[in-house]
């Protein structure tokens, strides 16, 4: 029989493998064997965690996986939490029914309905995740706030529709030249937020003029009107917990500012020693 649930030991690894809540004995996992995804419970783990055995629901078949072959199955969407199988099943199809509503307000609420990307909240969240990992690794990273011109004239002009399509093309054109650890966010109707992974400005400077090179006068046809889409970009340090996101994003939002001043297509690495930039 099953064994209860307990209190486990914390174990080794933290959440940087990818086992944030690592699973404890009783609970159910969906785990892909043989090409189909089975149930499966966990029945023993080594005391410092780094051995898991599941069973299936008649005990017949065991399975064992190590700490990093689990983390590395959940990262490959080949593991993941199921529903409890000794609850029953009415009690699990309303629960099943909550944890859908819910996780469709989360995203809701952290998701940006015209683009599909973060939010400035579930931007600031994402960043609060990296920031927790980067204290750990000694990291310095990059903030920048794109702002595109054209939106309230292209919304005057041809209305709320037009607006919502130049902001998912833009957003797809951002998003195509991302590094693989880099994110994007809408932060506010006309603007992206931008982080750049493993980078300090000077050395994300690159980066922000090639982006500015590729989407700078970004043509927009809506009907029979054409665009000529400008952009300005402000660059900040993001290196918690000496910057922190709230400061990261003033700065970059300051810079940002500064090149706006400076003309169309212009880029701003904010510098803590120039007291226009404050």
């Amino acid at each position: 029989a099953p064994q209860t649930k307990t209190d486990n030991p914390p174990e080794a690894g933290g959440d940087s493998d990818g086992l944030a809540e690592p699973p404890r004995i009783g609970d159910w996992w969906s785990l892909a064997q043989e090409g189909r995804k089975l149930p499966l419970q966990l029945i023993w783990r080594s005391p410092e965690g780094s051995l898991f055995a599941f069973a299936n629901r008649s005990a017949t078949r065991k399975f064992e996986f190590t700490r990093a072959e689990l983390a590395a199955r959940k990262q490959g969407d080949q593991a993941a939490p199921s529903a409890n199988l000794d609850v029953p099943l009415l009690e699990r199809s309303e629960f099943a029914l909550f944890d859908d509503t819910y996780q469709g307000l989360l995203r809701q609420m952290l998701q940006d309905p015209i683009t599909g990307l973060d939010n400035r909240k579930g931007f600031f969240l994402e960043l609060g995740r990296i920031a927790t990992a980067s204290v750990r690794g000694g990291l310095r990273h990059s903030l920048a706030l794109v702002e595109f011109d054209q939106f309230r004239l292209i919304a005057n002009q041809c209305g709320t529709q037009a607006v919502e399509d130049l902001s998912r093309r833009l957003a797809a054109a951002l998003k195509s030249s991302l590094a693989p650890n880099d994110r994007l966010a809408a932060f506010r109707e006309d603007t992206f937020a931008l982080f750049i992974h493993g980078l300090d400005p000077d050395q994300a400077k690159d980066r922000a003029e090639a982006l500015l090179s590729k989407l700078g006068d970004f043509r927009f046809q809506h009907g029979e009107f054409s665009y000529r889409i400008g952009l300005n970009m402000g660059l900040a340090e993001f290196s918690p917990p000496r910057v922190g996101s709230s400061e990261a994003s003033r700065r970059a939002d300051s810079a940002c500012l500064a090149a706006k001043a400076l003309g169309r297509n212009r880029l701003q690495i904010h510098e803590p020693t120039n007291t226009q930039l404050q």
